[in-house]
């Protein structure tokens, strides 16, 4: 997993720098929402700077590979500190989660009584920087997004999942171009997460 650890290790290099700068669009993706010291307005310098990459622990060719937009809130201030340390997870951030994307993943595959499947997938975001809601298309700086969607595609081609089920419109538009075959499901929060879980049923049952 050396390549992945270099790409970690270079993504915490870049958002310490951006996280310094004077440009504001750099700042407020480097330092997460639920991190700052001031939570309702614009980061400042000196802000602690954070990121999130997989919520899994990286595994070569897994069934089913996750891949969302980026990450909100993980439920409190530990559990934010915990998981946008810019760290590589040894852990599913989605199981017995405090957050409600993980809540409404883990009950499909629950329901459907293969926890295996979830246990042993990876889970990663497009883009690593936290935004609390829903971003557009062109949120943040174009340099923090290329970068971020590069380092997903390289992981991507390096774990080699069977599987890639993105959890976004963003994610799925971008990763279509390099990866046609992927299966678009609706975001697990998107009217309380009903479309999800018709789709991931459905998939579990015809592909497993």
């Amino acid at each position: 997993m050396n390549k992945i650890r270099t790409i970690y290790n270079e993504t915490k290099l870049k958002f310490e720098e951006w996280s310094k700068s004077d440009s504001i669009e750099f700042r407020n993706a480097a330092c997460p929402e639920t991190l700052r010291k001031n939570k309702f307005g614009p980061s400042e310098i000196g802000d602690k700077f954070g990121f999130s990459i997989l919520w899994t622990s990286p595994k070569f060719e897994a069934e089913i590979l996750f891949c969302g937009c980026c990450v909100t809130s993980f439920g409190d201030l530990e559990a934010n500190q915990l998981n946008l340390s810019g760290e590589l997870p040894t852990r599913n951030s989605c199981i017995d989660s405090k957050h409600k994307f993980g809540q409404t993943i883990q009950a499909v595959f629950e329901s459907e009584n293969r926890m295996d499947l979830l246990e042993g997938c990876v889970g990663m975001n497009l883009w690593h920087f936290q935004y609390v809601g829903s971003p557009f298309s062109n949120q943040f700086h174009k340099e923090v997004r290329q970068f971020c969607e590069e380092n997903t595609i390289e992981i991507i081609k390096f774990l080699r999942p069977k599987r890639i089920v993105t959890l976004h419109n963003l994610a799925a538009k971008r990763l279509k171009r390099t990866f046609p075959d992927i299966k678009a499901l609706k975001h697990p929060s998107f009217q309380n997460g009903l479309l999800f879980n018709e789709q991931m049923r459905e998939l579990i049952r015809q592909e497993f």
